[in-house]
């Protein structure tokens, strides 16, 4: 994801309308566990700020939106909305991958 690329291992979650990635704008234990996505190093990586929270299984989030160009599989998504994770609360989000 980004331009310098940045490589995550993520899950799809169908139930969720975002892709969203653990980032370096959070500190919750789960973020700790995983490859933390670092905006200030991707010159594709755009954001007016806006934040939202959405519940996601047996737990929650809350992310700032925002938009980059990201690589799945060999196909490139330019302006692809994000959200980048604020907070991740509870143990729900620990779990690696």
């Amino acid at each position: 994801m980004g331009t310098p690329g940045q490589t995550f291992t993520i899950l799809l979650d169908k139930a969720s309308s975002y892709l969203w990635v653990n980032s370096i704008k959070c500190n919750s234990q789960a973020s700790m566990l995983h490859t933390l996505f670092n905006p200030q190093k991707a010159s594709t990586y755009s954001s007016k700020g806006q934040t939202m929270s959405e519940a996601c299984g047996a737990g929650s989030l809350t992310m700032v939106i925002g938009h980059n160009t990201v690589l799945v599989g060999g196909l490139k998504i330019t302006k692809q909305k994000i959200g980048l994770s604020l907070n991740e609360p509870g143990s729900y989000f620990d779990r690696s991958v």
